[in-house]
């Protein structure tokens, strides 16, 4: 019968005691004697080709099994498992991988476009306060290998789309990536690197660094220096996320979002988030983040919110987070338990939508809790809900397009709560007398809005003492008094307008230095009301023409008022007028 092209291919599986060269030769040689014996094959060229083919390859074989006899065989050989190319070069590189080498499960992984899991640990877990020596060394990766696989040229084309993601390890050295250039994801989760990652100016398609445990307080610089690198896709830092030493974004470019929600992040030696002048295509996330030191965003462009919500902030005496200048196309959000220990510096920038501070206890003691000065906000600007500033918030000369909220307060709780308005122009005043801080302790001079909202109080008795309050130091300040009669106005609310400037004046009159000032203040105000009501004048009028006559007619009755030359009528009753009377 024909010999089966089936023979060609060699044994997948390596056989314990495989055939020698003799037999196999003997057997194919009977099988091609009886094949160029048949008659209906023998002149056949093509069936001599292929038969002188077959037996050459199953002498190949036959040679490569006996040899297979004589050397050494490797743990893949003796496995049944044929060592794939990667792994090859990792064994070049690094010397031969036993099967339970870490680095040879990564490259596994890595061919597979799977996860590389090394334990359940978190990445706090992984940090250097367990001595290396109680790990089991299954989970610890050197820097250097990590480095190897990810910017290692002739690798490029055996790692998938999937990117290289590993799981629970510990990464032993200084890991960096920095001008290195990788087209697909890069995750550390739940990983531990005590000497950092070096990211300068990196090009990567995603950082995923969620519940890893960077840095260490024995390392000096950032534990993560991504300056000038570009992230065509998100950076995860969140869920656990801890980095002791500085976060560095400066000028980083990022196409999606920056997600640091849950995270914890630690510099004694300055800040612990810095990205002045970076681009962040999507959100910045600091959900429920835990920092001590400052958060920098200079000039930062921001494409969407700034979410801050149940965070925890600390850095007595400084900034907590400066963002001067920044430009958040969204809304800000320092709301749901937000607490700061330190100062707010938003001056002179740009949200699109609202600056929400709902329910925030914030804390400066001595200084501003939160600086908005000069910032033009698209939305409204949220202090209410048991809203908490000990220290001062500034507004001053900032645009606020809707709304500014300062309602159901507790001001008792507030006894260090300051608030400055000067300058700022806002749409709408919503607010409660309750929320605002004690007399003396806000300023609205210039403080201009279009209307009050329908739920504000706009009892004249009562905003008459919101005005006075605002009076600082005993200097009187007329802005306030006619920007409410202003608003009044507008609505017809005319009379309450004209009371609003009365009392203006009679506010300048009380706080003059000048006894002469305040005497004729005294005047004006009690005969004209300083000109607002001028009717008062012929009242006035009536009343002295009243007591002239009053007073002439009697004394003329009873002879109290007599002429100094008794002649002097006498003309007059003859009918003559005397000539010296003037004509």
């Amino acid at each position: 019968p024909p010999i089966s092209k089936d023979l060609t291919r060699p044994a997948q599986d390596v056989v314990v005691q495989p055939p020698s060269s003799t037999d196999i030769l003997a057997h194919a040689a009977d099988l091609m004697a009886s094949h160029l014996h048949d008659p209906k094959v023998r002149h056949s060229e093509s069936s001599q080709s292929e038969t002188a083919f077959l037996l050459a390859a199953r002498v190949q074989y036959a040679q490569r099994t006996e040899s297979e006899d004589v050397m050494p065989r490797s743990e893949d050989q003796e496995s049944g498992v044929e060592s794939s190319p990667l792994l090859k070069l990792a064994e070049e590189k690094f010397g031969p991988l036993d099967p339970k080498h870490p680095l040879r499960k990564l490259v596994s992984a890595v061919e597979e476009g799977k996860t590389a899991k090394y334990s359940d640990r978190t990445g706090a877990e992984l940090n250097t306060s367990i001595p290396i020596d109680e790990w089991n060394l299954e989970h610890v990766l050197q820097a250097e290998q990590i480095e190897w696989l990810c910017t290692e040229p002739k690798l490029a084309g055996f790692i998938t789309h999937q990117g290289v993601l590993i799981v629970g390890a510990r990464v032993e050295g200084t890991l960096d990536f920095s001008f290195a250039t990788l087209p697909y994801p890069l995750g550390l989760r739940s990983c531990s690197a005590t000497n950092g990652i070096g990211l300068r100016y990196a090009n990567i398609k995603l950082l995923d660094l969620s519940q890893s445990h960077i840095g260490s307080v024995r390392t000096n610089g950032p534990a993560v220096n991504a300056e000038g690198g570009v992230f065509s896709g998100s950076v995860f830092l969140s869920n656990g996320f801890t980095a002791i030493g500085e976060v560095r974004l400066v000028g980083a470019t990022i196409g999606h979002g920056l997600a640091c929600g849950g995270a914890t992040l630690n510099n004694r030696n300055g800040p612990a988030l810095s990205a002045d002048g970076a681009t962040i295509g999507g959100g910045l996330y600091l959900k429920k983040v835990t920092t001590s030191g400052e958060i920098r965003l200079l000039n930062t462009e921001i494409g969407s919110g700034l979410e801050c919500d149940g965070a925890n902030l600390n850095n007595p005496g400084g900034y907590v987070l400066n963002a001067n200048n920044a430009n958040i196309n969204g809304s800000v959000f320092f709301r749901n338990g937000f607490k700061a220990n330190g100062e707010i510096n938003l001056g002179g920038a740009k949200i699109g939508g609202d600056l929400s501070c709902v329910g925030a206890n914030l804390k400066n003691f001595g200084g501003r809790a939160l600086s908005s000065e000069r910032a033009t906000i698209g939305g409204s600007v949220l202090l209410r809900d048991n809203f908490i500033a000990n220290g001062e918030v500034s507004l001053a000369s900032a645009s606020v397009g809707v709304h500014f909220q300062l309602r159901q307060n507790d001001s008792s709780s507030n006894t260090a709560f300051r608030l400055d308005l000067s300058n700022a122009t806002v749409e709408t005043l919503n607010d409660d007398f309750n929320s605002w801080p004690k007399q003396g302790s806000y300023e609205i001079d210039s403080f201009t809005y279009k209307t009050i909202a329908n739920a504000a109080p706009r009892d004249l008795v009562k905003r008459l003492s919101w005005l006075r309050g605002c009076q600082i130091n005993r200097t009187f300040q007329s802005g306030p008094y006619n920007q409410l009669a202003a608003v009044f106005e507008r609505t017809g609310q005319f009379s309450d307008a004209r009371e609003i400037r009365i009392a203006s004046e009679r506010e300048r009159g009380r706080l003059s230095k000048s006894v002469v000032h305040r005497c004729w203040d005294s005047v004006l105000r009690r005969t004209v009301a300083y000109g607002y009501k001028p009717w008062l004048a012929i009242w006035w009028a009536l009343f002295f023409c009243m007591i002239g006559f009053v007073i002439f007619f009697f004394a003329g009755v009873n002879k109290r008022m007599v002429p100094s030359d008794r002649n002097a009528f006498s003309d007059f009753e003859k009918g003559n007028v005397p000539k010296n009377y003037p004509k």
